[in-house]
């Protein structure tokens, strides 16, 4: 079997094992269809598919592309379109596939490599929104300042930096194709000791522009920006230089493609020195140069140099609005290219024999392991939207039931045609039919089998994912990523929310958990992949909020986290709290109390366990806002205590005749009134208690509002407290863990939970 990761962009992915059964490689390729590249050969082959051609292309030692035709010729080529401008030609019946990354890694599991991307963010500068991480790793870790990207070290180890610059826009005539090149951007790489808690400021560098064509004038391109990795306030750890901006092009070869960044710290043609920006040879030129790290670069009258990393890295601006630099420092450029930005600024210059040429950023490495080179990077960031398969080859799909028979010039074609069917999870592809090849594509359903069947292909969608490709990598440091939610997802499932818990788990498809998560009772059952320390993170659900004037807010639920010694196949009970219901019956619409978060071993012993907050009161009952989850064990308001749940009080003495409902605990039920139920404890599956209002306590045993509101379930439940006002209290919580941290009120809406290996034993 081999994994097949196919894009909607044309990107292909090949996941397989090595023959010595130790060690698993996955690798990314990049598919044109339609196209070959007449570029190096070093080996041709037969091969049944270009599957099989792109392994091959793996397994040959310097193997960097290959080319593919549907009658089996299979080329393996040293080099890659990317390095040339002219790389591709258009070919009917070819493909042409590049290995964009290689990773090998034993079979305890991956690397962690987080990518760092422009965020679809262009021009001179940065990002405005982290929405490009959403379903990665840095989905809600990344903030921003001014386009630069803040990321938190999350825990102490060895990581490898590997940062790209941008390149420079390219240079146009006038409305024709010719152009010239901006030059690359440098590649820079070093391993460095970070601790937990270390702040990094990464700044992406995104590609200098040039105006879109047709234009009436030949027109330069802007400088390309660096990336920049700084730890702390001023702490350069690498910096990769961007490629000057390609030169107007002209007839009488007068123009010269920019030069590359470098892997030296000086920028180029009259670039700056020491973190200074890039100058101009002649004060005439209308360019300016690129920004550094602590300098500015020069300024034209038409045109402002790239700003330095401490000055924002905004990418210099052409006043006529012709190319701008990019972000991370390019310098603008009007009737001369700009500078690429970087540690030291590129300049720009005019030869003695009249031709213009801009000066690529330096760069700079703090690390050990270096490696540095230049001219390695095209462009800035690229963002594919990929499918995983499963795919067996001289196997078909048979019983299933199929949605459409097609003919497909390519297996490539077959499966973006699945990816493009939102009903698709299977496919068959005939490699063998010379005329017309079918692809079939199938809902899978239990009735369906695998038969054996030569020259056809059958794969299974496992996932749909977005990939994006790399500028700045950390990695190489071991360590599971594992979010527990609630299974929700933005399309439905809305039947979740409220006293049940989750009966599906459809919410994990593409995520790491998928197909390792079993329910039971809407607990979510997890076991631990492999030995080591993890920490656990734990947020307690919020109490809902009243419905009248003026609005009671719920208390937010507690945050617990602490550290654990795991063993491989430990079986973790996942409760993940959720918020409580609003009301839509009768005058007094107080709020359900939130559920508790629970974490807690198939044998009963809890690991980690966050407080629900208790619901909002009503005004006219003089209720008040819902206490938070606590820190303590205990829930508040005279809630309960060693895990057992709360009570309906007044005056600190049990009181049971008015509605509300108090909150579960690990082991005790809340207590009930007449009409509003308590929450049920852990042990007893944790539904949240019931309101014939609909102000049910949230799953997780959060207690009922009705005319009062509903306490917080935890590890020991609130409890409802009435003296002048009445207050529903928030649940306990419990950490076993060690380097403990706490804090009441500090999620709001429903829980989660999050662990992440840091050490592996």
């Amino acid at each position: 079997m081999i994994s097949l990761f196919i894009s909607l962009k044309h990107v292909l992915s090949v996941g397989f094992l090595l023959s010595s059964g130790s060690c698993l490689q996955e690798s990314l390729v990049k598919v044109t269809e339609h196209s070959r590249r007449n570029g190096n050969i070093v080996q041709r082959k037969q091969t049944t598919s270009e599957l099989t051609c792109a392994l091959l292309c793996l397994r040959k030692d310097g193997c960097l592309s290959f080319n593919y035709k549907a009658k089996e010729q299979c080329e393996l080529l040293s080099d890659t379109a990317a390095q040339f401008v002219d790389g591709l030609s258009n070919r009917a019946g070819w493909i042409y596939g590049e290995i964009v990354t290689s990773v090998q890694w034993n079979k305890n599991g991956p690397p962690l490599q987080i990518t760092f991307t422009t965020l679809g963010a262009s021009g001179r500068t940065g990002p405005q929104k982290t929405t490009g991480y959403q379903g990665t790793p840095l989905e809600g870790k990344v903030t921003l300042d001014k386009g630069t990207q803040i990321w938190i070290v999350p825990t102490t180890g060895r990581y490898s930096i590997t940062a790209w610059g941008a390149s420079g826009g390219n240079g146009k005539n006038k409305g024709k194709v010719e152009f010239t090149e901006g030059g690359k951007g440098a590649k820079i790489r070093g391993v460095f000791k970070l601790d937990a808690g270390e702040k990094l400021k990464i700044l992406v560098g995104q590609q200098g522009m040039s105006r879109p064509q047709p234009v009436q004038q030949p027109i330069p391109g802007g400088g390309g920006g660096g990336t920049f990795v700084i730890k702390g306030h001023d702490t350069p750890l690498v910096i990769a230089g961007g490629g000057g901006g390609g030169a107007a092009f002209e007839s009488g070869n007068t123009s010269l493609k920019g030069d590359n960044g470098q892997k030296t710290e000086n920028g180029t043609r009259h670039g700056g020195y020491s973190g200074r920006g890039g100058r101009r040879s002649v004060s005439s030129l209308q360019a300016s140069g690129g920004g550094g790290y602590s300098g500015n670069g020069e300024n034209s009258f038409t045109s402002t140099g790239g700003s330095s990393f401490l000055n924002g890295g905004a990418g210099g601006e052409s006043k006529p609005g012709i190319s701008d630099g990019g972000f991370g420092g390019g310098g603008a450029g009007t009737g001369f290219p700009g500078g690429g930005g970087g540690y030291s600024g590129g300049g720009v210059e005019k030869l003695s024999n009249g031709m213009k040429v801009a000066g690529g950023g330096g760069s700079y490495n703090r690390g050990a392991e270096q490696e540095n080179s230049e001219g390695v990077r095209n462009g800035d960031g690229e963002v594919m939207q990929f499918g995983l398969f499963d795919t067996n080859e001289n196997t078909k799909i048979y019983k299933a039931e199929i949605l459409k028979r097609i003919t497909s010039h390519s297996l490539v074609s077959c499966t973006q045609n699945c990816l493009s069917n939102s009903l698709c999870t299977s496919f068959n592809y005939d490699t063998l039919s010379k005329s017309k090849r079918f692809c079939e594509l199938y809902k899978a359903d239990g009735k369906a089998r695998l038969v054996d069947e030569r020259g056809w292909v059958c794969g299974h969608l496992l996932k749909r994912q977005k990939f994006q490709r790399l500028n700045v990598k950390l990695g190489e440091l071991e360590m599971v990523d594992a979010v527990f939610s609630l299974l929700l997802t933005e399309e439905g499932f809305k039947n979740h929310a409220g006293r049940y818990g989750p009966n599906d788990i459809a919410g994990y498809e593409g995520t790491t958990l998928e197909h390792k998560v079993k329910l039971q009772g809407g607990i979510q059952m997890w076991q631990v992949p492999r030995n080591g320390s993890y920490v656990i993170e734990a947020w307690g659900a919020s109490g809902q909020d009243s419905q009248t004037e003026p609005v009671r807010k719920g208390g937010k639920g507690a945050y617990m986290k602490g550290t654990f010694n795991l063993t491989r196949g430990t079986l973790l009970q996942i409760l993940i709290g959720q918020r409580g219901s609003k009301g839509n019956v009768g005058e007094d619409l107080t709020g359900g109390g939130g559920g508790g978060t629970f974490v807690v071993l198939s044998t009963g012993s809890p690991l980690i366990i966050a407080g629900g907050g208790g619901g909002g009161g009503s005004l006219k009952d003089e209720s008040d806002d819902g206490d938070p989850g606590q820190t303590t064990e205990y829930g508040s308001r005279y809630g309960g205590h060693n895990g057992f749940g709360g009570e309906i009080k007044v005056e600190g003495e049990p009181y049971g005749s008015f509605e509300a409902g108090a909150g579960g605990g690990l082991i005790g039920d809340g207590e009930s009134a007449q009409i509003a139920k308590g929450g049920k404890s852990f042990r007893n599956g944790g539904v949240g208690g019931n309101s014939p209002s609909e102000m049910h306590g949230g799953f997780g045993g959060g207690g009922a509002g009705m005319k009062y509101p509903g306490a917080g379930g935890g590890y020991s439940g609130g409890s409802v407290f009435k003296k002048s006002k009445t207050i529903a209290g928030g649940g306990g919580s419990l950490n076993a863990g060690a380097d403990q941290v706490k804090e009441a009120g500090a999620n709001e809406g429903n829980g989660r939970v999050m662990i992440s290996l840091v050490r592996q034993a």
